[in-house]
């Protein structure tokens, strides 16, 4: 003769599988929060490496250009309270650009992201430029390097002559970073 289950061991059978998922599900819960915080810092690292590299990329390829009017390096200082929200235009010659290109490094300030947006330098009106987000900022602080060696937060001097380096100080949720880049463009022998 065989015999099913009566409905109080299928009772207790689920009861026990409740148990078990609760605290499966529990502890998996836990794990994917950490996981989620794990993928944002790694996010948050691997755009600030980019933003480095891509400033030290811009700094190497800086340019002048014998075009009246055109400025091969400018910044600007906007500081409110703790953060700074300066800009950086920059003339480089991109590799594999047939063109001298405008890069300018600024902050969006409806969403606080640090952007790079580039375009051609000779480019038509209609061209639109590239923009890239390097990542949320609350704070972008560039200050150039003069014949001097003092650091200052302008720089649009007539007739134009090349600072020695630029300093760019980040802060962001992970702190802050700084990097110091050297201009060999128009140095010359000393």
């Amino acid at each position: 003769m065989t015999r099913g289950f009566t409905l109080l061991e299928m009772l207790m059978a689920l009861a026990v599988f409740a148990l078990v998922a609760a605290a499966t599900y529990g502890a998996l819960g836990v794990a994917g929060d950490g996981f989620i915080q794990l993928k944002s810092v790694r996010k948050s690292l691997e755009a600030q490496h980019w933003l480095g590299r891509q400033l030290r990329l811009d700094s190497s390829f800086a340019t002048a250009t014998a075009l009246p009017g055109v400025v091969p390096l400018a910044i600007s200082a906007d500081n409110r309270g703790d953060g700074s929200f300066d800009t950086l235009d920059l003339l480089v010659r991109e590799a594999g650009k047939p063109d001298l290109t405008r890069v300018h490094y600024a902050v969006d300030e409806e969403s606080g992201m640090l952007e790079r947006k580039t375009i051609a330098l000779l480019a038509r009106e209609e061209s639109a430029p590239v923009t890239w987000k390097l990542g949320k900022v609350a704070s972008f602080d560039v200050a150039v390097m003069d014949r001097q060696g003092e650091w200052r937060e302008q720089w649009q001097p007539k007739p134009f002559i090349w600072p020695r380096a630029i300093r760019v100080r980040v802060k962001d949720q992970r702190g802050e970073r700084e990097w110091v880049l050297p201009l060999f463009v128009g140095q010359g022998a000393r």
